[in-house]
C-alpha cells in the first residue's frame, strides 16, 4: 500500500481531533476581521488552507481576501494598517512563512493570525510578544506527515470550517461535526476511492490535465494542481472553463490521446461544462466532480475528495504521493534563507519609501539602494545635535481622526519635558487659533510665550501666548477672490458642507467635497494664472492658502529668532508626500514623517514606516531626543 493511502486511512483522527477543540479563539478571529480587508498567506498545502479561508471570509460577507505565496507577500510593500493577515504553517519553520511573518509586522499589519500545527515553532514563537498576533495551533493525528502535508491541510480545512460555522450562527450547528464526519467517511471508503481509482486508471505519466475548476471551488483546484506538481504525476494545466474556451483548448486539437480533462463544477458550472463537452472530441478522457453546491461544508468535502483523486492519480502512474522521489538538491532550495534575508535588510522604513517610490512608477522604485539611503540617514541623525523642534498639529501631536480632542497626556509630558530641558519648540500647523487654543489648555501658561506657532500653514506666525481670534490679520485679497468662486461653484461640494475662512486661508474637509479630482481641476483651471494662492492636502482636508505662506516660513523664524543652525532643527510631520501640507517642511535638513511619505530619498522619511504612526510614531521619536552636557540634544537612533 502507499504511504498516501495509509495516510488518508487515519485521516478521520485528525477530523475528530479538531472537532474536539473549542473553536472559539479561532472563530473571534475571523469575525473580529470582516470588516477588514485581508491577505492570506501559505505555500503548498498550506496555500489551499488560504485559499478555503478566502472562501470562508467570502461567505460571510467579509471584504475583500487575497491570497499570496509568502514571495508575493514579501516583495509587496503596500501598508497594512487595516488590513489582517492571516499565515498558514504546518510547521512553523521554513524561512519563507518566517519572512511573511516579519514582513507583516513592517508592513504593519493590523492584526496577525497564525495557523499552525507546532507551538513550539519558529513562527509561533516569533508572534509570542506581539499584542496584535494571535497563534493558533491545531491538533494532528500524525505529526510526520509526509511529502504532501495531508494531515494538516485537513486539520486546517476542519478547523476553518467549525470556526466559520460558529462566526455565522453564534454557536455551531449540532450536526456539522457528524455531517462532516459522515461525510468523511464516505469519501474515504473503500469502495469510493476504488471507484476513483477507476476514473483515472488510463492516465499516464506523460499524459496532461487540463483541469478545470469552478472559481468558487479553488481550494479544490489548487490542491489537485499543487499535488500533481508537487509529485510528478503528470503533467497539469489549471484554468476555469470559460478562460479554457479562450485558446487553451487547442491543445487537445493536436494531443487529444495525450490529455484528459478533470472538471470541477458547481450549481452553475455544471451547465458551462456541459456545453463545453459537447464540443470537446470523444476520443479525450474526462471526469467531472459535481460538487453540487460551492459553499463551506461542500467545498470542505471537495478537499477530502480531491485527496482520493491524487491517490488514483498516483496508482495510475505508479507513483506515491507521500514518497515520490525527491532529488539531492532539492533540500538546499527548499531550505533557501534568500528571502528572509532579504526581509531582514527591509525595514519599515525602506518599505514604506519604496511603497511611495512605487506610486509615482519611478525607475528605481525596487531598489536595493534605498537600504544604503536609510542607513545614511540613520547615521546623520546619530551626529546631529538638535537644538530646535517644529511639530505639525494634525495627524502628529493628535490623530487626524481624534484632532479636535486634547493632545494625549503622554505626548504633552515629552514636549514639556523638552522645552525644560532647553529645546526651541515650535508647532507648524494648516489650523487657525483651534490649535493654539488646545496647546494653551495642554500646556502649562509659563511656558507659551516661549512657543512658536504658524497657523494656516505658516501664512499666520505668533507665540503661543497670543490668542490669534483677538488680533487678525487683515484678509488677503487672493483670498477673497477664491471665496467669491468657492460660493459661485457650490455643486462642487455636498450639502453643508465644512469650510473655514479665514484672512489667510480656506479650509475644506475632504468629506464635504463631491469629488476631489474634479475640484483639484476646476480650481487649477481657475487659478493657475493666479500665483498669489495655492493649494494644500492634508489626511482629512484641503487647504487653500497664500502662496506666500508655507510651513518653512515657521523653520526660517525659528532659526532667526532662536539664533539657531538651520541643521540643528529637526522637522516631523504626517503629511509628507508630494501634495502634503508639510512636504516641504521635511524637506529641510532634518524632516521626518509619522506617516505618509514621499519619493524623495534624502528626506522624508518615516522611521517606523507604517507599522507606527501618528502620535504614537512622535511619542518614540520625542523619546529618544536626550539632552547633551554641552547642549541641545541627540538622538538615541538605536532605541528604534
Amino acid at each position: 500500500m502507499h504511504v498516501f493511502s495509509a495516510k488518508l486511512d487515519d485521516t478521520r483522527r485528525t477530523i475528530e481531533l479538531v472537532l474536539a477543540q473549542d473553536a472559539g479563539p479561532l472563530s473571534a478571529g475571523l469575525s473580529g476581521g470582516l470588516a477588514n480587508a485581508a491577505v492570506a498567506v501559505g505555500s503548498g498545502g498550506s496555500a489551499v488552507s488560504a485559499e478555503y479561508l478566502s472562501l470562508c471570509r467570502g461567505t460571510l460577507g467579509a471584504a475583500t481576501t487575497l491570497v499570496q505565496t509568502p514571495m508575493e507577500f514579501v516583495l509587496a510593500d503596500g501598508s497594512l494598517v487595516d488590513i489582517d493577515v492571516f499565515l498558514f504553517s504546518a510547521g512553523g519553520n521554513n524561512p519563507d512563512i518566517l519572512a511573511a511573518q516579519q514582513t507583516a509586522v513592517a508592513r504593519g499589519a493590523r492584526a496577525l493570525h497564525v495557523v499552525t500545527n507546532n507551538g513550539a515553532g519558529q513562527l509561533a514563537k516569533a508572534c509570542a510578544n506581539l499584542t496584535h498576533a494571535t497563534v493558533y495551533v491545531l491538533p494532528t493525528a500524525d505529526v510526520k506527515d509526509g511529502f504532501l502535508a495531508t494531515h494538516s491541510l485537513v486539520g486546517a480545512i476542519t478547523a476553518l470550517l467549525v470556526a466559520s460555522d460558529v462566526a455565522a450562527n453564534g454557536n455551531p450547528k449540532a450536526a456539522l461535526a457528524q455531517d462532516f464526519l459522515g461525510a468523511a467517511d464516505g469519501v474515504f471508503a473503500a469502495d469510493s476511492r476504488r471507484a476513483m481509482t477507476e476514473c483515472f486508471v488510463s492516465l499516464k505519466r506523460t499524459d496532461t490535465i487540463l483541469l478545470l475548476e469552478d472559481p468558487r471551488l479553488s481550494s479544490l483546484g489548487l490542491l489537485i494542481e499543487t499535488s500533481v506538481w508537487e509529485t510528478a504525476l503528470c503533467g497539469i494545466q489549471r484554468t476555469d472553463h470559460r478562460n479554457f474556451a479562450h485558446g487553451r483548448h487547442v491543445w487537445l486539437q493536436h494531443r487529444p490521446d495525450e490529455s484528459m480533462i478533470v472538471s470541477l463544477v458547481g450549481p452553475e458550472s455544471i451547465g458551462v461544462w456541459k456545453a463545453i463537452e459537447k464540443s470537446v472530441p470523444a476520443n479525450v478522457r474526462r471526469f467531472c466532480l459535481d460538487v453540487k453546491n460551492c459553499g463551506r461544508l461542500e467545498n470542505a468535502v471537495g478537499v477530502l475528495r480531491a485527496l482520493t483523486i491524487v491517490e488514483a492519480l498516483g496508482k495510475a502512474t505508479a507513483v506515491d504521493p507521500a514518497k515520490p522521489g525527491v532529488g539531492l538538491f532539492a533540500g538546499d532550495i527548499y531550505e533557501s534563507r534568500f528571502l528572509l534575508d532579504l526581509t531582514k535588510v527591509l525595514p519599515s522604513a525602506v518599505r514604506h519609501k519604496r511603497a511611495a517610490m512605487a506610486k509615482a512608477d519611478l525607475p528605481d522604485a525596487g531598489s536595493l539602494a534605498l537600504i544604503e539611503d536609510f542607513e545614511a540617514l540613520k547615521t546623520r541623525l546619530r551626529g546631529a545635535t538638535f537644538r530646535g523642534l517644529i511639530l505639525d498639529y494634525d495627524g502628529t501631536v493628535v490623530t487626524a481622526a481624534g484632532r479636535y480632542d486634547p493632545p494625549a497626556k503622554s505626548v504633552i509630558d515629552e514636549i514639556e519635558r523638552l522645552l525644560n530641558e532647553g529645546m526651541r519648540i515650535a508647532i507648524a500647523t494648516g489650523r487657525g487659533g483651534s490649535a493654539g487654543e488646545m496647546l494653551r489648555d495642554a500646556l502649562p501658561a509659563k511656558l507659551h510665550s516661549g512657543i512658536l506657532v504658524g497657523y494656516y500653514n505658516g501664512g499666520d506666525t505668533r507665540t503661543l501666548d497670543v490668542d490669534i481670534s483677538k488680533a487678525p490679520l487683515r484678509k488677503a485679497a487672493a483670498i477673497l477672490e477664491v471665496e467669491k468662486w468657492l460660493d459661485g461653484n457650490s455643486d462642487l461640494f455636498v450639502p453643508d458642507a465644512k469650510m473655514r475662512r479665514s484672512p489667510v486661508q480656506i479650509t475644506l474637509e475632504l468629506a464635504g467635497i463631491r469629488d476631489v479630482a474634479d475640484f483639484q481641476r476646476r480650481f487649477a483651471s481657475r487659478f493657475s494664472a493666479t500665483p498669489e494662492v495655492r493649494m494644500a492636502r492634508s489626511g482629512h482636508s484641503i487647504d487653500i492658502c497664500l502662496s506666500s505662506a508655507c510651513k518653512t516660513n515657521v523653520f526660517r523664524e525659528l532659526a532667526s529668532g532662536a539664533g539657531i543652525s538651520p541643521d540643528s532643527i529637526l522637522c516631523i510631520g504626517d503629511s509628507g508626500d508630494a501634495l502634503g501640507n508639510d512636504h516641504a517642511l521635511l524637506g529641510m535638513p532634518f524632516g521626518l514623517s509619522v506617516d505618509h511619505v514621499c519619493c524623495r530619498t534624502e528626506a522624508g522619511w518615516a522611521l517606523h514606516g507604517a507599522a507606527i504612526t501618528g502620535p504614537d510614531a512622535l511619542l518614540h521619536i520625542l523619546k529618544a531626543l536626550r539632552p547633551q552636557p554641552a547642549g541641545g540634544f541627540n538622538m538615541d537612533v538605536d532605541a528604534f
